[in-house]
């Protein structure tokens, strides 16, 4: 399990910079802003971020999901723990934002 989840994490630094950038840009939209306002503007530019990340690793990275394989862990796997860190920070800085504002 422990294994795993080092996996997982090794894997979401690979793109981690980008979406960390377009998470702390939308959090300054919340702040300025608010929630209500711009919260299709940040579902939009979030999905379409990883979407591209994710193409770009399907092309581009392709064989380093071998890796990944041998530590016992798919592609949805692997993806389904990245996004899930990736929004779980998101949302943690919308809180504080929230709270902030």
């Amino acid at each position: 399990m422990f294994k795993q989840l080092k996996a997982i994490f090794h894997f979401y630094k690979g793109f981690a910079l980008i979406t960390l950038l377009v998470t702390l840009t939308n959090t300054y939209l919340i702040y300025k802003s608010g929630v209500i306002n711009s919260l299709s503007i940040i579902l939009v530019t979030k999905i379409a971020v990883n979407g591209i990340i994710w193409y770009f690793y399907q092309i581009f990275w392709a064989k380093e999901f071998y890796f990944y394989h041998n530590c016992h862990l798919g592609q949805k796997q692997l993806w389904a723990g990245a996004l899930g860190i990736d929004f779980l920070i998101m949302i943690f800085l919308f809180t504080i934002v929230t709270y902030l504002r």
